[in-house]
């Protein structure tokens, strides 16, 4: 039996000396990856000034207004026509 197992024990090691093929380690050798971030250019911006719209003016006028007849209804019913004469009246004009 020992002459079995020394020679089993001296067997496989001068078999796995010869016929197993060294294993080399592989060794991966990465250099860092530079990643630039971008530049961005941002177009230049517009910027329009707003029209200037006038403000609307308003002017008070004194206009003329001519004389005339005017119906009056009485308490009865009866139509009565009476002069009203001439007078001056305010009016507002917007001008623009």
């Amino acid at each position: 039996m020992w002459p079995g197992l020394v020679g089993g024990i001296i067997g496989g090691i001068a078999y796995n000396a010869v016929a197993v093929p060294c294993r080399a380690e592989t060794v991966v050798v990465t250099t860092p990856t530079v990643v630039a971030t971008p530049t961005v250019v941002a177009a230049p911006a517009v910027v329009t000034t707003p029209a200037v719209v006038a403000a609307p003016v308003t002017q008070v006028q004194s206009v003329w207004v001519e004389g005339r007849y005017v119906d009056q209804v009485q308490a009865n019913g009866t139509i009565l026509r009476v002069w009203q004469p001439g007078h001056y009246e305010q009016r507002t004009i917007v001008v623009q």
